[in-house]
């Protein structure tokens, strides 16, 4: 009988730790890895052209940036793309120009503390001499 009672009580272990996720590996995460070394990026198409800040937000995802917001520019089309350094580190604004081709010169420093990210891309007519386009 203490047997019995031994066994269940191992049985009734593994259960709870089971179900409560224990003695397991931690799962893999694919969010970006947090710290100095994650830039978040916010993507914006001022081109006109369909599609394209999806198409930029894929590459600098798969380059390691986290890119936490996209869209279309509320400004009117731009002839240039501009890299736009939003927290006062202008290494992580060109950091992102460079992954993308963008000349060093077209990185500006407008820090926004009401934005909760690092860098902006304004994207311009100029896209297709970015490396994601090549």
């Amino acid at each position: 009988m203490a047997l019995g009672a031994t066994i269940a009580g191992l049985l009734a272990i593994v259960v709870v730790l089971s179900v409560l996720g224990g003695g397991g590996a931690a799962p893999a995460s694919s969010a970006p890895p947090r710290g100095k070394n994650r830039v978040e990026v916010q993507v914006l198409n001022a081109a006109g052209e369909r599609n394209l800040a999806l198409r930029v937000t894929a590459f600098l995802r798969h380059e390691g940036f986290d890119v936490v917001e996209l869209g279309n520019a509320e400004m009117p089309r731009s002839a240039t793309t501009v890299v736009i350094d939003r927290c006062g580190d202008p290494s992580a604004a060109r950091r992102v120009a460079a992954a993308l081709g963008v000349d060093p010169a077209q990185v500006v420093s407008k820090p926004d503390p009401g934005l909760y990210l690092d860098v902006t891309v304004v994207l311009g007519r100029d896209f297709r001499t970015l490396t994601p386009m090549e």
